[in-house]
């Protein structure tokens, strides 16, 4: 421990004692203050001259703590480059279709539908979707369509009760929306 020079102090090897500051423990030569106690250069080089014991045995680990709060997200990261244009599509079937009106004239509970021209391939695997083109004021149990007898070039719309059977259209007659699709 290095022993601080007061100007006008003493050489330390005339010094008989050193003063210590209570607070800070540093040393300085003589002369002292209210702050500081004297101790005897005897024992200036021990421990005791600055109120310090033996070390202790290093005490029992404690036990770990509580898990701390998650923090918060971070910002977003900056936005990936654009990727590479995929592969063109493979070419799509070419779907063939004809769409029209029908109308079931009253008393009737049918009317044949002819085609515009034939579908290719196999000419009768298609669909037919149908739906009223009107409100016509039908019987409590008429009131389904159906189609029937396709052919290459035409098919029929039949107006049935919920048994099966033909109904007949009333007065004012049934229109009908159509729209037939090959099926592929």
């Amino acid at each position: 421990m290095a022993l601080a020079a007061s100007q006008g102090a003493p050489a330390p090897s005339a010094l008989k004692y050193v003063c210590v500051n209570k607070t800070t423990r540093a040393l300085t030569a003589t002369p002292c203050t209210k702050k500081q106690r004297k101790v005897p250069i005897a024992v200036v080089s021990t421990k005791e001259a600055l109120g310090v014991g033996p070390q202790g045995v290093a005490g029992v680990q404690g036990l770990q703590g509580p898990k701390g709060d998650t923090g918060e997200t971070g910002p977003a990261g900056p936005q990936g480059a654009t990727g590479a244009q995929g592969p063109a599509g493979a070419d799509g079937a070419s779907a063939e279709w004809r769409a029209g009106q029908a109308t079931i004239a009253s008393g009737s509970s049918s009317v044949t539908v002819t085609l515009s021209s034939a579908f290719s391939g196999s000419p009768t695997t298609y669909r037919v979707a149908l739906s009223f083109a009107n409100a016509p004021a039908l019987g409590s149990d008429a009131g389904y369509l159906e189609v029937t007898g396709k052919t290459a070039t035409a098919f029929t719309i039949r107006l049935e009760t919920s048994a099966g059977a033909d109904a007949t259209a009333p007065s004012g007659d049934v229109q009908v929306d159509w729209i037939a699709l090959t099926n592929r």
